[in-house]
């Protein structure tokens, strides 16, 4: 007898029942990347990510959460028609 995932198997030389192979529990950590356009992400998000990435580059000696601040403060200040765009 063989022992997997708590369910006992018969493995006898002269057994006559099937073997049963389980497959191991997949990993939730492990999904699978999802390629092509991003969906979900609203105007502000995609803002956001390009605004903070310009920033950085501009002074990449610049603290994250001002970073992050200063985009905010744009976004805020941006018009409703620029932010439709």
């Amino acid at each position: 007898m063989l022992q997997y995932f708590g369910i006992l198997l018969n493995t006898g030389v002269g057994c006559q029942e099937p073997r049963v192979l389980l497959q191991a529990p997949s990993n939730d950590k492990e999904k699978k990347k999802k390629r092509g356009t991003p969906t979900g992400q609203s105007g502000y998000q995609i803002f956001l990510k390009h605004e903070c990435a310009r920033l950085k580059a501009h002074d990449p000696e610049i603290d994250g959460k001002k970073v992050l601040r200063m985009a905010v403060d744009a976004w805020q200040k941006m018009s409703a028609s620029d932010k439709e765009v």
